[in-house]
C-alpha cells in the first residue's frame, strides 16, 4: 500500500472514531460556537472518562470525541516517543475539528503536567479547557499527578452516574467560557 493511501486510512479511521454516536443527544443541543474552546477531560483509568466524553460531546449540535488511547494505540513505536506522537496526533485532530466549528472533547489519562502543558502549547492559540474527572478515591490511588493549578476543573464522580457528571461538567464549562 501506498504511504499515501496508508495514510489517508489512518485519518479516515480517525475520523469515523472521533464522531460521537447520537444515542446520548437531547432534543436541543448546544451551539458548538457557545464554547469556543476545547475540553481535555481526564482522570484515573477506568474512571469513566469516555462515558462521561461521549454523554457531554452529545449535547452539542457538532461536536467530536477524540479519544488518546484510540490514537495511542494506532501507533508502532513505544515509550516516550509513542506517547509523544499520540499526543501531537490527538492535538492536531482536535484543532481540526476546533477550526472546523465543530467542539472537541479530548480524552484520555493524561497523567503529568508535561503532557498537559504540550497540549496547550500544540493547540495555542486555541484555548484549552482541563477538566479532572473520576471518583478521587480512584485518582489519589492512581497517583493521576495533573496539579490543580493546571486544571480549570476538578470534579469528584464518586457516588454520581455518568448522565449527572456530564451534565454539571457542562455547566461549569458553560460558566467557564462565559466571558
Amino acid at each position: 500500500m501506498e504511504p499515501t493511501r496508508s495514510l489517508i486510512a489512518v485519518i479516515k479511521r480517525a475520523w469515523d472514531h472521533a464522531w460521537v454516536t447520537t444515542a446520548h443527544r437531547p432534543i436541543n443541543r448546544i451551539a458548538a460556537s457557545r464554547l469556543p474552546a476545547i475540553l481535555l477531560l481526564t482522570g484515573a483509568p477506568r474512571g469513566g472518562k469516555s462515558t462521561v466524553a461521549r454523554i457531554l460531546a452529545g449535547c452539542f449540535d457538532r461536536a467530536a470525541h477524540v479519544d488518546i488511547d484510540w490514537v495511542l494505540h494506532q501507533l508502532t513505536v513505544s515509550g516516550d516517543p509513542q506517547v509523544r506522537l499520540a499526543l501531537q496526533n490527538t492535538s492536531a485532530l482536535a484543532a481540526n475539528f476546533h477550526d472546523e466549528g465543530i467542539f472537541a472533547v479530548i480524552e484520555g489519562a493524561v497523567a503529568d503536567r508535561e503532557s498537559v502543558d504540550y497540549l496547550r502549547a500544540a493547540l495555542a492559540p486555541r484555548r484549552l479547557i482541563v477538566a479532572v474527572v473520576g471518583p478521587q478515591a480512584d485518582a489519589e490511588h492512581h497517583q493521576i499527578t495533573v496539579e490543580l493549578s493546571n486544571a480549570d476543573i476538578h470534579i469528584d464522580s464518586a457516588g454520581q452516574d455518568p448522565e449527572t457528571t456530564a451534565t454539571l461538567l457542562l455547566s461549569l464549562i458553560l460558566r467557564s467560557a462565559s466571558p
